[in-house]
């Protein structure tokens, strides 16, 4: 259970890639640590994940997904919030605003699908996608 006070987006910055201990450790034990600065703090290179573009992502299959994009020309978008007709609101890890055809496409990373909480709450989120309005 998680008890907070005031607006919930503000919480979810502290899940942010930049927010993370784990990230700002400088562990290396056989080696200097190689320090990046990233808005104005330094963190160990091989303890986060940048893609090609610059941005940290979660995971280092999320800098793979990223890398393609980028890649192919793609305009994307990371963890672009979206407010449903409920008022809720719904980070899908990569958008794709296709000018050419006017479609937005949400791209989302499934990697823990053998957790079945994970399972849950992925299938509540793609029921949520689902009831956006085209």
């Amino acid at each position: 259970m998680l008890l907070h006070q005031g607006d919930l987006r503000d919480l979810m910055k502290y899940s942010q890639a930049e927010k993370s201990d784990t990230a700002r450790r400088l562990t290396n034990l056989f080696s200097e640590p190689e320090l990046v600065e990233h808005d104005a703090t330094f963190m160990e290179k091989g303890l986060i994940h940048r893609t090609a573009r610059g941005e940290l992502v979660r995971s280092k299959s999320e800098v793979i997904v990223a890398d393609l994009l980028y890649g192919f020309g793609l305009p994307y978008s990371y963890e672009q919030p979206f407010t449903g007709s409920d008022g809720s609101v719904k980070y899908p890890d990569f958008t794709v605003d296709d000018a050419e055809t006017g479609c937005l496409v949400l791209i989302e990373h499934l990697g823990m699908l053998s957790d079945p909480g994970y399972v849950r709450r992925w299938t509540k989120k793609l029921e949520w996608n689902r009831s956006m309005p085209s």
